[in-house]
C-alpha cells in the first residue's frame, strides 16, 4: 500500500464519521493542514500522532506503508532525508519534499475556537431577550420556553440519529447540554435587565402635599365620624383614607390624619420595593397633622408612612366593611380635593 492509497483510506474513514479535517485534527491535536498531508499521501504520521489517530478511529484506521514501501513519514529521522528522483509512484517525476509535521498541539488547543461560536450565541440571545423584555417580560418568557423545548426535541431527535447510525450520542447530549445552558444565562441575563428597566421606568411621583387645619379636615363628615374614633388613640399613628385620581397611569390621592409627628415629610422613593415614603419628624404625643397627598406612577406603588427613626411604618390604611359608608368617605375625599386642593 502507497502513501497515497492509505491517505485515500484515511479520508474515507473520516468522511463515513462525518467529520471535517479540521475536526479530526482537533481530536488528533495536530494542525488542519497535517491532516490534508496525510489524507494526499504528501506525509505519513508520526509515532505519537499515529497513536492518537487509532484512539480516535479505532480499528476502522488500516495500517500505514512502512519505509520499505516509499512512504514518508513525518519525523526528524526522514526530514532530511532526499526525495526519491524517481517519484514515489515511479511515475519519473520528482516527489514532493517532506514537509516536517507540526508538533502535536497540547491538549486544550483549539478551546477558544470551539467556544467562540457559544459566546456569539449568548450574546445574540441576552440582545434577543432583553429587547422583548422592553416589550413585556412576558413574551420574553414565553420565547425563551418555547425556544428551549425546540433545542430539547431537536436533541433527542440528533441523539436517536446517532444511534440508529451506531454512533455515540455524547456528542449530541453535550452540545444540547451547553445550548440549554447558553439560553437559560440568556433568560437570566433577560430578567436582571427587564428588572431594572422596570424600575427606572417606575417614575414615582408625589404631586400634591396639602396641609390643612384641623377645621378643614373635620368639615367632611362622614371622615370626621370616624376620625374622632381614633382621636384618643396613642401616638404616634397615621389614618389613611384613600381613592383614584383623575391622571394616566398608576395614582391615588389620600387624606393622611396624622398624631405625634411635626414638620414636613421627607419625600423618598423606593421603586425595588414599590413604595414612595412619606417621613415625618417626631412631634409631641399629642401634636395632629393633617394632609391631602396625590402619588403617581407608571407602575402600582404603596404609600408609606413612617417617623424619623423609627423601626417600622405607622401608617393604618383605614376601610370599612360597609360599602355604603366606604362610598360617602370616597364622596368627602373628593369634595375635600375640590375645596382645597
Amino acid at each position: 500500500m502507497t502513501a497515497a492509497e492509505w491517505g485515500r483510506q484515511l479520508a474515507a474513514v473520516r468522511r463515513a464519521l462525518g467529520w471535517t479535517q479540521e475536526s479530526l485534527a482537533e481530536r488528533v491535536g495536530v494542525s488542519r493542514q497535517a491532516v490534508a498531508k496525510w489524507e494526499r499521501g504528501a506525509a505519513l504520521p508520526g509515532p505519537g500522532n499515529l497513536l492518537a489517530l487509532r484512539q480516535c478511529l479505532g480499528g476502522a484506521l488500516p495500517e500505514p506503508p512502512g519505509p520499505a514501501e516509499g512512504a514518508v513519514q513525518n519525523t526528524p529521522q526522514t526530514a532530511d532525508a532526499s526525495p526519491d528522483p524517481a517519484g514515489a509512484e515511479g511515475t519519473g517525476q520528482a516527489a514532493d519534499p517532506p514537509v516536517p509535521e507540526k508538533p502535536a498541539a497540547p491538549k486544550g488547543t483549539g478551546k477558544g475556537r470551539k467556544s467562540r461560536p457559544w459566546l456569539v450565541a449568548l450574546a445574540v440571545l441576552c440582545v434577543v431577550f432583553c429587547l422583548i423584555s422592553v416589550v413585556t417580560y412576558v413574551f420574553t418568557a414565553v420565547a425563551g420556553a418555547y425556544l428551549l423545548l425546540v433545542t430539547v426535541a431537536a436533541v433527542a431527535a440528533w441523539a436517536v440519529v446517532c444511534k440508529v447510525r451506531g454512533q455515540s450520542a455524547a456528542p449530541a447530549l453535550w452540545g444540547g447540554l451547553k445550548a440549554v445552558g447558553v439560553q437559560l444565562t440568556a433568560l437570566a441575563v433577560a430578567a436582571v435587565f427587564a428588572y431594572f428597566i422596570w424600575l427606572a421606568g417606575a417614575g414615582y411621583r408625589v404631586d400634591a402635599l396639602v396641609p390643612l387645619t384641623r377645621r378643614e379636615a373635620y368639615s367632611a363628615p362622614a371622615l370626621s365620624v370616624d376620625m374622632r374614633r381614633h382621636e384618643e388613640d396613642e401616638g404616634p399613628y397615621a389614618l389613611c383614607y384613600s381613592g383614584g385620581a383623575p391622571v394616566d397611569g398608576y395614582a391615588q390621592r389620600y387624606l393622611l390624619v396624622l398624631k405625634g409627628v411635626t414638620g414636613e415629610p421627607e419625600v423618598s422613593y423606593e421603586s425595588k420595593n414599590f413604595n414612595i415614603r412619606l417621613t415625618w419628624q417626631p412631634g409631641g404625643p399629642d401634636e395632629m397633622q393633617y394632609y391631602l397627598v396625590q402619588c403617581s406612577g407608571k407602575r402600582s406603588f404603596h404609600l408609606v408612612v413612617g417617623v424619623e427613626g423609627g423601626e417600622d411604618r405607622i401608617d393604618v390604611m383605614m376601610t370599612s366593611g360597609d360599602h355604603s359608608i366606604y362610598e360617602r368617605w370616597l364622596a368627602d375625599l373628593e369634595e375635600l380635593w375640590q375645596t382645597y386642593g
